[in-house]
């Protein structure tokens, strides 16, 4: 890391304590004092909140997300266990660090979440519904939740692969499933595409298998000529690697369950992908069972 680039941290990071000390307004003291320190955090935002989010025009269009503030300043990152339906704690994100008093808040974004940031803003509390308010044109409004709490039906939503030897699985716990495939009907031609990810957006997987004119239980050719396609994403912050099928690299998806009345897909694939720049990604022994969104 360059010398600039760990200067700006440093700053930042002075910058967040200097205005952790100062959200009350109060002049900063040099001297211990007798009476109680102020409170980082109001107590009455300790706990774990949630978003629930119907409106997004991508599908899945329902996810849930939310955060555990604790007492000491961090922020929490929560999500739906997909097997069971319930909030839980989002296993590879780092804590966050907030203060919060007196109607102000800031967060400092973990640098391991995908790079140092630091948000501001007002809140507004009520007994059941916590908004923050960044700006004049962007708040977010969270409902006060729990850890385990059930807040969607339990789904299966799994698929597994191989990656040039590594064991590869879809995140378990997820604002919607992470696994899934969505189906289309587009001038009576139909689509599959079949979806996965893990990791984060900035430190993650994603695979994809497109099949084009699906005709349900079957097996499809990725690649070649078939006009399908498979691909394994690296991603990194605003970088990312894409590798994909094409004439020479090709693979197999077998669609072994087509359940169009619970809306269940079920089967297995492999395949091998290339990069811009000539490197691959082998993908075998995959499986998944998932569901379909339309």
């Amino acid at each position: 890391m360059s010398c600039r680039k760990i200067s700006a941290i440093l700053f930042v990071m002075v910058l967040f304590f200097f205005l952790r000390c100062q959200i009350n307004k109060e002049p900063l003291d040099p001297l211990p004092q007798e009476e109680k320190p102020h409170p980082t955090v109001d107590s009455l935002l300790v706990g774990e909140w949630v978003l629930i989010d119907s409106t997004s025009d991508y599908i899945p269009t329902l996810s849930i997300s939310g955060y555990q503030i604790t007492r000491n300043g961090y922020l929490i990152h929560l999500a739906i266990e997909s097997s069971t339906g319930k909030l839980a704690v989002i296993p590879f994100y780092y804590p966050d660090s907030i203060v919060a008093v007196d109607g102000h808040f800031m967060v400092l974004i973990n640098a391991m979440n995908g790079g140092l940031q630091l948000d501001s803003g007002k809140y507004v509390l009520t007994d059941s519904q916590l908004t923050f308010i960044y700006h004049e044109h962007y708040s977010r409004t969270y409902t006060r939740s729990r850890l385990w709490a059930q807040l969607a039906p339990p789904i299966v939503s799994e698929l597994s692969t191989i990656v040039n030897g590594d064991t590869i699985i879809n995140n378990k716990v997820h604002p919607y499933p992470s696994a899934y495939a969505e189906y289309s009907i587009s001038d009576s031609a139909e689509t599959l595409t079949i979806h996965s990810m893990t990791g984060l957006w900035f430190r993650g997987i994603k695979i994809e298998m497109t099949i084009n004119n699906f005709q349900g239980i079957g097996s499809y050719m990725l690649g070649g000529n078939s006009g399908n396609e498979g691909q394994y994403i690296g991603l990194s912050g605003d970088y990312y690697v894409l590798f994909q099928t094409d004439s020479m690299y090709t693979g197999m998806v077998n669609i072994d369950v087509w359940d169009t009345v619970n809306n269940r897909c079920e089967g297995t694939f492999e395949f091998t992908a290339v990069s811009y720049y000539g490197n691959t990604k082998t993908l075998s022994a995959g499986k998944f069972r998932v569901p379909v969104f339309r």
